[in-house]
């Protein structure tokens, strides 16, 4: 697994350590790291610390950079950056989440934005999802893996004007029918 080093120093206060002590400090405390490369793309560089995945599979809670960043807050005695901004959603959803089996899935949000145009992401966050190994798609896509490799929480996104009703329904895969 793939962690930039940047993306950690934004996450874990006064950070000063370099990559490869980083890295040391992970495999020593943590998990086996399995080097440090740099990544360098037009407006600067990164360092990608690598992380065996067979010494991260008992720890889901490191699967993301803010999972990371707390055990390296942890292990070099500092405070750790809360990336979400509190922010107000509407009362009455303009979609409807129907969970068929809770036991299966017991939590699911929706969103809906509105007036979003598809188009290229910004040079900053290409070159954060090209350092952890991801290839930029557009503005939409690239959001959610972003979503995905900071936090660990996968997304999807879905086109409003394809939906059937304003429902999504979660349940298992089902045979198709002919």
């Amino acid at each position: 697994m793939k962690f930039s080093y940047n993306w950690l120093r934004e996450l874990v206060e006064g950070l000063d350590l370099s990559p490869a002590e980083v890295a040391r400090s992970i495999t020593i405390h943590t998990a086996e790291c399995e080097g440090v490369e740099q990544h360098v793309y037009n407006r600067g560089d990164d360092h990608v610390i690598e992380v065996d995945n067979k010494s991260l599979t008992h720890r889901p809670d490191l699967w993301g950079h803010y999972g990371m960043a707390r055990e390296v807050a942890a292990i070099l005695g500092r405070k750790l950056v809360d990336p979400v901004k509190p922010a107000r959603f509407p009362a009455s959803p303009a979609v409807h989440v129907n969970i068929e089996d809770h036991s299966l899935c017991p939590r699911y949000s929706a969103l809906v934005f509105e007036n979003v145009t598809v188009k290229p992401s910004p040079a900053w966050l290409q070159h954060r999802l090209e350092a952890v190994g991801l290839n930029p798609i557009n503005n939409i896509v690239d959001v959610t893996n972003f979503v995905m490799a900071e936090i660990a929480q996968p997304m999807h996104a879905f086109d409003a004007a394809k939906l059937q009703g304003d429902e999504i329904i979660v349940r298992s895969a089902r045979r198709r029918r002919d």
